[in-house]
């Protein structure tokens, strides 16, 4: 593979830097819902079964780097379809 000038230089800057140019692994998952599991009450534990107060730092800690959160354009007509009364 023939190198051009412009991947030239991003790769010798970031060997300057430090930069790994290995790829990123990506671990994560969908908290879209997350408010209003909490709202519902959920409660979440670690592997120990101790209780986690505060779930994102927790989440970052067991590694996750990535996250999906979906934008409702319409929250309410979301939660009229989804509604468990």
């Amino acid at each position: 593979m023939k190198l051009t000038g412009a991947i030239y230089a991003l790769l010798s800057l970031a060997a300057f830097y430090g930069i790994s140019t290995q790829a990123q692994r990506y671990v994560g998952g969908d908290i879209s819902l997350l408010p209003d599991y909490e709202d519902a009450g959920a409660k979440y534990k670690d592997h120990d079964g101790k209780p986690i107060a505060d779930l994102m730092p927790w989440l970052k800690e067991e590694g996750m780097n990535a996250m999906r959160v979906r934008l409702f354009v319409n929250p309410e007509k979301y939660r009229e379809r989804h509604q468990t009364d």
